[in-house]
């Protein structure tokens, strides 16, 4: 599968970074599925791995029975990538020049297909703890899948930046979104494929969706806006180790400013990090986005 293996590629190109770079970095991975896309990948094919494919070909008859939804080659990608979990953390290597950390969730096909999602519960009721939510946001929200992310929605303190789709009847999806801390964003891909690539080029930074999505509808949005979860207030190790405290109301932070010291930071750090990836299109989209960015902060 040749979407399987470009992100087992990238996988063996961030581990290979890191074991040269094992003072500041690290990664994690839920071993049994890992274990199963690496296989996919290998010469010969153990029972275990026949027994997967037979698993996909149940869950593409499913899709279609119930779904009405015939896959097409290329859309059986995602089958083999659900419930695979990788994640990478950078620490600093000189003081205040700040953290980064990415990887990638994928959901299982039952729960991107056939359970109501509720992935958007935590982050949208702290959103409204000090924002008011559109009727027209909260409904769409409300309609999305996920069901790929950087952790979990399950997990304790659970990952607010997600990537969605909205399922319509009889069709494939092909409307993606990015939840983000309670906003909810179209994102230009019209495939789960052109999704995976974009995880990809960005080496699965976390919130690299931003780096997709127009730069107007970013500021638009967030201007004026208090509320963002302690991702993206990862400046330094100390503003990492108060996580809540960063976004109480006695202590408010302006949520456009975060996303662009975010963004800023990916674009300083990440060509270094990884020197085996391209960074092109983050560090043009970031000129674009600040030039904005320092606009609207005239206004």
């Amino acid at each position: 599968m040749k979407y399987t293996n470009k992100l087992l590629r990238l996988i063996n190109s961030i581990e290979s970074t890191i074991e040269e770079n094992l003072g500041y970095m690290s990664i994690s991975k839920h071993d049994t599925d890992y274990n199963i896309m690496q296989n996919y990948n290998s010469n010969t094919e153990p029972e275990f791995m026949r027994r997967f494919n037979r698993l996909v070909l149940r869950e593409e008859r499913k899709i279609q029975e119930q779904l009405n939804i015939k896959l097409s080659e290329i859309d059986k990608e995602i089958l083999y990538l659900f419930g695979s979990s990788f994640y990478w953390t950078r620490g600093e290597t000189k003081p205040k020049e700040g953290l980064l950390s990415g990887g990638f969730s994928f959901n299982s096909i039952d729960g991107m297909f056939f359970y109501p999602s509720s992935h958007w519960e935590y982050g949208l009721n702290q959103f409204n703890k000090f924002e008011e939510s559109s009727l027209e946001e909260i409904t769409l929200i409300k309609k999305l899948m996920w069901f790929e992310s950087t952790s979990t929605p399950q997990e304790v303190l659970p990952s607010q930046n997600i990537g969605c789709f909205l399922l319509e009847k009889d069709k494939f999806p092909s409307k993606f979104y990015f939840f983000s801390n309670g906003l909810c964003y179209r994102l230009s891909f019209d495939n789960f494929i052109s999704y995976i690539d974009a995880l990809i080029a960005s080496c699965g930074v976390e919130y690299w969706q931003y780096f997709y999505i127009d730069p107007a509808i970013i500021i638009t949005k967030n201007k004026g806006l208090i509320y963002l979860t302690h991702g993206t207030h990862h400046k330094t190790c100390l503003n990492k180790r108060l996580r809540d405290l960063t976004y109480h109301p006695n202590t408010p932070y302006d949520r456009l400013d975060l996303i662009h010291e975010h963004l800023e930071r990916c674009v300083r750090l990440l060509p270094n990090t990884f020197p085996f990836a391209d960074f092109t299109h983050h560090q043009n989209y970031y000129k674009r986005f600040k030039e904005l960015y320092d606009a609207s902060k005239k206004e």
